[in-house]
């Protein structure tokens, strides 16, 4: 026996919306879970260890991720390894000030001829570096320090996402709500406030001009 099950459009809205809000959360969650792993791969081949910079590992992930899948889709034969050792690299290079640690990872590219692997996803991930802090001021939100942006780079994975939320026609109180809901995973730096204006901020530019 069929059972067909029918549900009204007000239904089906709210299913769309909670999938949107779970993928994004999904999404958040596994760049802090790749931020960790990338890490983790390198202080076993080098003896460096970036755990403390794992206060920004979402939006550590929110650049690498994107980097990673670059850098594999032109090198097809790089292994795991190699590849958490250039994307650390890559963080070190742009996020950390310590040279003693710098020159350990850039001797170790080197060593296992990486060198130029590395290069061009620092190259790449400039580049994303640039748009997104342009897109950023083009919000009004600026900052001073390069911590600052990091604590915002959690969205550029989620911008995708973002979009469909705007298509979805999230109210305020939906936005505060899964402003709350990414902030109580403890793994983004900027309090629900903030992450509600931002993404409030991000929504209004989505929305189509009248």
């Amino acid at each position: 026996m069929n059972v067909n099950i029918i549900i009204t459009e007000e239904q089906k809205k709210v299913l769309i919306k909670e999938s949107i809000k779970s993928k994004v959360e999904d999404i958040i969650k596994k760049n802090y879970e790749f931020t960790d792993k990338i890490f983790k791969e390198t202080f076993k081949t080098t003896g460096v260890n970036l755990e403390f910079m794992l206060t920004w590992g979402a939006s550590i992930g929110g650049f690498m991720k994107p980097i990673s899948d670059f850098l594999k889709t032109n090198n097809l034969e790089i292994s795991d390894m190699d590849l958490s050792l250039i994307l650390t690299s890559i963080v070190a290079t742009l996020y950390l000030e310590n040279k003693e640690t710098l020159k350990l990872l850039m001797n170790k590219l080197n060593e296992n001829g990486l060198y130029d692997i590395f290069l061009k996803g620092l190259k790449k991930t400039e580049e994303i570096k640039y748009s997104f802090i342009k897109f950023l001021e083009s919000l009004n939100i600026t900052f001073s320090k390069v911590s600052n942006m990091l604590a915002y780079a959690f969205l550029v994975p989620i911008l995708p996402m973002l979009y469909k939320i705007e298509q979805a026609g999230f109210n305020s109180s939906e936005i505060k709500e899964m402003a709350i809901r990414i902030s109580s995973f403890g793994i983004i730096t900027v309090s629900s406030i903030v992450i509600r204006d931002i993404l409030s901020k991000i929504l209004n530019r989505f929305k189509p001009k009248q």
